[in-house]
């Protein structure tokens, strides 16, 4: 059975059924050229400055089985010491960021690998090819230090056997 509607009523229903018909999103009148990323990485001088002035323990030996060479390279950056050359505040948040970018960084792994293989050639008695060291490297933060204890090891083994294609590493 037909109801009748108040006149007004038809009215909205049709502008209702307009709007249901449309479009859901507006147009976008102009596109972007350009995309813009926020990225965060370590400056090119960053390690340099960071590296010139940390305090460096080093600890090496043999492995007592006779197996391997041990290094272990342990270094403090004290963000303190660099705050007049840098623009971000020596405090415990750039210290976290910096953590999480070095760790990232393949430049600080070959850094921390140069530091320890003079003191493996001296224990090999001869020079220790970069490639012949496993290196495992952690870093912390304290406040507005940086920590990082890294343990190079050169398998006895690996000295031994004929040299590989492509002489000495750097």
């Amino acid at each position: 059975m037909p109801t009748s509607r108040p006149k007004d009523e038809g009215a909205d229903a049709g502008e209702l059924s307009q709007a249901l018909q449309a479009p859901r999103f507006s147009r976008v009148a102009r596109i972007n050229l350009i995309r813009r990323e926020v990225r965060e990485s370590l400056s090119p001088n960053a390690l340099e400055l960071l590296f010139s002035g940390a305090e460096l323990v080093v600890e090496s030996g043999r492995d007592p089985g006779g197996r391997a060479l041990y290094c272990t390279v342990m270094l403090t950056f004290d963000l303190s010491r660099s705050a007049a050359l840098v623009r971000e505040p020596a405090d415990a948040e750039t210290a976290r960021r910096l953590c999480e970018l070095m760790g990232r960084d393949p430049r600080v792994q070959a850094r921390l690998q140069r530091l320890a293989r003079p003191y493996l050639s001296e224990l090999a008695e001869r020079s220790v090819p970069a490639r012949e060291i496993d290196l495992d490297f952690t870093m912390r933060h304290e406040d507005d230090r940086i920590l990082i204890d890294a343990d190079a090891m050169v398998s006895l083994q690996a000295l031994r056997s004929p040299s590989r294609v492509g002489g000495d590493d750097a």
